[in-house]
């Protein structure tokens, strides 16, 4: 969507990746979705897919982060906040990404609440470079960590990142630690540890 704008007495046309793609009836029930409480971040997503589709935003799925849903849009990375400190990130790293890159990516675009950020997308290495460098990376983190140190426990995960058994695992392994009951060794019996 392109807007009239006059900023400092100069005219100009802004466009709108989110209004484009967004229609604002969309984003209100984005936000409801993101307000939900006592609903957990991993339930909220596919009610977010399902709001996507229903409104044929044409999107490819990157997974979720800890507060924040990645979808991919016509070459763009797009960050829907799952809740308010997703809102607070979207907002953040679109204040401070102009004066931190190129160290980190380009925010180009976040909604005024930060429910919706639009990011550069950036592919760091190809699935195929993973899967080449797999075992090298689980020796530079075995490198890297004490193997005496009690407080620390490298599992090799037979799922990807964006799974849900990995998120199940991850839970798992949190739940524990929250209750005090964790200690090293306790999950290499879980499904899909594999070391």
């Amino acid at each position: 969507m392109v807007s009239n704008v006059e900023l400092q007495g100069t005219k100009m046309k802004m466009r709108s990746r989110i209004l484009q793609y967004f229609p604002v009836e969309l984003l209100m029930k984005l936000r409801q979705v993101s307000d939900a409480h006592g609903v957990s971040n991993n339930e909220k997503t596919p009610k977010i897919v399902e709001l996507l589709n229903e409104y044929h935003v044409p999107f490819d799925r990157l997974g979720n982060g800890t507060n924040r849903y990645g979808i991919l849009i016509d070459g763009y990375a797009v960050k829907i906040a799952l809740d308010s400190a997703g809102r607070m990130d979207n907002r953040r790293e679109f204040k401070y990404a102009h004066n931190l890159y190129p160290y980190v990516v380009k925010v180009y675009e976040c909604s005024e609440d930060g429910l919706i950020a639009f990011f550069e997308y950036v592919t760091i290495f190809s699935m195929a470079d993973y899967m080449a460098c797999q075992d090298q990376m689980r020796d530079i983190l075995r490198e890297k960590f004490d193997p005496n140190n009690e407080n620390l426990d490298l599992l090799c995960i037979d799922y990807n990142v964006n799974d849900p058994e990995f998120a199940t695992i991850c839970e798992t392994i949190m739940d524990s630690m929250l209750a005090g009951e964790w200690h090293k060794g306790m999950f290499r019996e879980l499904e899909g540890v594999i070391e």
